[in-house]
């Protein structure tokens, strides 16, 4: 299976690595629709919280998924489980 190769955002002097690209279709559990939805990446937000480094993705609407509940596949979120 091939994986997405990650996109690198510099900002001064902080390089960040995310694990999925803009144009990628994740997999994520949307919990007001209580379901398991694909979406593609439109948007990628990334947020220093002073202890680590938050990465969200966007499909365009106002839903974000924190990059730790993303998957490549409905299997790869199974798997999670």
């Amino acid at each position: 299976m091939d994986f997405p190769m990650n996109q690198t955002i510099s900002t001064g002097n902080m390089e960040v690595k995310t694990k999925y690209k803009v144009g990628d279709t994740l997999y994520a559990y949307n919990s007001l629709q209580a379901k398991l939805i694909s979406f593609v990446v439109t948007d990628i937000s990334v947020y220093d919280d002073g202890d680590k480094v938050v990465i969200f993705y966007r499909s365009g609407d106002w839903d974000a998924y924190h990059e730790e509940m993303c998957f490549t596949s409905k299997q790869e979120f199974i798997d999670s489980l």
